[in-house]
């Protein structure tokens, strides 16, 4: 099946009152003519009204930004550049679809949650409850142009719906993916030779174990890190509240409930460490390729929470699509959900307090949207998580050597808060990533 790729990258750089739910603001890098300032005249779709294809993507973009901004607590406006390049469509072979990560990380700020660690500065912000780039930008975000144009075989999805068909990829869910990794899910250590940034632990990596040897990365020396980083099935998260939500998955965990993230056999540069492991079963909305449209991020809320954010109520019971309405619309995604189509915690989608989803949860949703007498009770994860076996083979360098003798050598940003402008490499799979 083709794949299409998803990276984080990462510009290295780093509770206030009451809570308060975050707003972006879309700084447009795009110039006249392109991306969001294509005046190309298009007709509504899915939700979406605006009458050129950049005011599309722009709105596109608003609404990606507002999911994640109703459940962070923030009282600093969070600053996103953005903008559309050419990056690529080949026809038949891999396409990069966007990158994105924090611009600047601080440390040892006043509220930091652990000295001599590094936050990004949304994040940072969101503690310090004050800007502490001075107006500089949080994140810097860029996506394919090509996507959609003369010789690309796929094109973009502007709706808000999450009806994509055959060939199109639904924009809102890759902004949602890229949206993450600037908002803390990405480590900004060089995860290839396994080194810190500047020497200190970051709020993500301080999550992390290789399960193979027990050790948590802040405690590893680099060549262990390296290694953990291509783990495969034994490079885990455990921070508590992934692993509260993780009884819902049918695959991808520990018995512990450590939930695994992407750590394949050869180092991919952008997605490997920063992603959910392809072994989750329903896929979650940041593992590395892009499968089908998904606007769901409450996992990723949870490992958020595990970094440092404070957050705001999640949807309510029922509410699928968490528009504050129940309709047809969210008993149609519990039923997905049901049969591993949709991602959807059990606090959302167990509206029976059954510790499953099932179709019941689904036409009781239903009823419940046509007016009918129906008490909707969500449960929460069962804590009873599937096992599987780590994958324990590699234990030193030179059997990492023996094991990865073609691994990339791939240098990421050591210091310095400059824009990350320069292109991103693409994983050497084929497909269509993020």
């Amino acid at each position: 099946m083709r794949k299409l790729f998803l990276v984080s990258f990462v510009a290295v750089a780093l509770f206030a009152g009451n809570a308060s739910a975050a707003t972006f603001r879309i700084v447009n890098n795009d110039t006249t003519g392109e991306g969001f300032l294509d005046a190309t005249p298009v007709a509504p779709v899915g939700g979406n009204t605006g009458a050129t294809l950049g005011a599309q993507r722009l709105n596109a973009f608003q609404f990606a930004a507002d999911i994640w901004a109703a459940r962070l607590d923030s009282s600093v406006e969070i600053i996103v550049d953005a903008q559309f390049d050419s990056l690529g469509c080949t026809p038949g072979a891999g396409v990069l679809l966007g990158a994105a990560g924090a611009m600047t990380f601080f440390r040892d700020f006043t509220a930091a949650r652990r000295a001599e660690t590094w936050y990004p500065s949304a994040l940072a912000d969101a503690l310090a409850g004050s800007d502490l780039g001075s107006g500089l930008g949080d994140i810097f975000a860029q996506f394919n142009s090509d996507v959609g144009g003369a010789g690309c075989d796929i094109g973009w999805y502007y709706g808000f719906d999450r009806n994509a068909g055959p060939g199109e990829i639904d924009l809102v869910s890759v902004l949602i993916h890229e949206l993450g990794h600037g908002l803390g899910f990405a480590t900004p250590m060089n995860a290839f030779f396994g080194s810190k940034m500047l020497g200190y632990d970051d709020a993500y990596m301080v999550n992390l174990e290789n399960h193979c040897n027990g050790l948590s990365f802040p405690v590893m020396s680099n060549t262990e890190r390296a290694l953990g980083a291509t783990a495969v099935n034994a490079l885990h998260w455990t921070g508590s509240a992934v692993s509260k939500s993780a009884g819902d998955l049918g695959s991808g965990t520990h018995a512990s409930c450590h939930v695994q993230m992407y750590a394949p056999a050869f180092f991919e540069a952008g997605s490997s460490v920063s992603h959910f492991s392809t072994a989750l079963s329903p896929d979650d909305i940041m593992e590395p390729q892009y499968v089908g449209p998904n606007h769901d991020i409450e996992r990723s809320v949870q490992l958020l929470i595990d970094v440092g954010w404070l957050t705001m109520g999640g949807p309510a019971c029922g509410d699928f699509t968490a528009d504050g309405l129940i309709a047809s619309t969210d008993a149609f995604g519990a039923l997905q959900a049901s049969v591993g189509n949709q991602a959807c915690m059990p606090g959302v989608c167990d509206v029976n307090a059954s510790s499953a989803i099932t179709a019941t949860d689904a036409l009781l949703i239903l009823r419940y949207a046509v007016g009918q007498s129906v008490r909707l009770t969500c449960g929460a994860s069962s804590g009873s998580c599937a096992a599987s076996n780590p994958v324990c083979n590699v234990s030193t360098a030179e059997e990492y050597k023996r094991f990865n003798p073609n691994r990339p050598h791939i240098p990421r940003p050591d210091s310095g808060a400059s824009r990350p402008d320069a292109p991103r490499p693409t994983s050497p799979r084929s497909g269509l990533g993020y």
